[in-house]
């Protein structure tokens, strides 16, 4: 599928190492969402959804992960950006966010969603940036905050 000069793959079990280079130096994104497991254990623990590599100009330039039909709300969520370091701050992620959304606008989805740890400030703001507004402050099973934010499809 294309986007501009964007293309994405279904993300394979050998990607595992791109998204350990990925997150080398991230680590707010160990922290948070890698923990003590390993690459392909974390992926492992999200089959339902959909594991993306992101090109551009054939070089491998973003993961992402999303689900179209969540089972908390049968919605649309954004899992996991996680953008090549050396391509940050170029709006790329915007440009896949963007992507993402069009492909569910089309096959009739309203909205999409995304929760984040409320300490995780720079997620808030890319989100909002690609124009995600919150919804709702919530507590996962280990009491921690969650942010839960929506973009409109429309």
């Amino acid at each position: 599928m294309e986007n501009g000069n964007i293309l994405y793959r279904k993300m394979l079990e050998s990607d595992e190492t791109l998204l350990q280079t990925f997150t080398k130096f991230d680590y707010l994104w160990k922290s948070i969402e890698l923990k003590h497991l390993k690459a392909n254990e974390y992926m492992k623990q999200y089959l339902t959804g959909e594991w993306r590599v992101w090109q551009q100009d054939e070089r491998d330039v973003a993961i992402t992960y999303h689900l179209e039909f969540a089972p908390s709300n049968n919605k649309p969520w954004i899992g996991t950006v996680i953008i090549n370091p050396n391509k940050r701050r170029q709006g790329l992620g915007i440009s896949v966010i963007q992507h993402l959304k069009e492909e569910l606008r089309e096959k009739g989805h309203k909205a999409i969603f995304a929760g984040l740890p409320v300490e995780a400030d720079m997620w808030i703001q890319f989100l909002s940036d690609c124009y995600f507004e919150q919804f709702k402050v919530e507590k996962d099973e280990q009491n921690q905050m969650f942010l839960i934010m929506v973009s409109p499809l429309q």
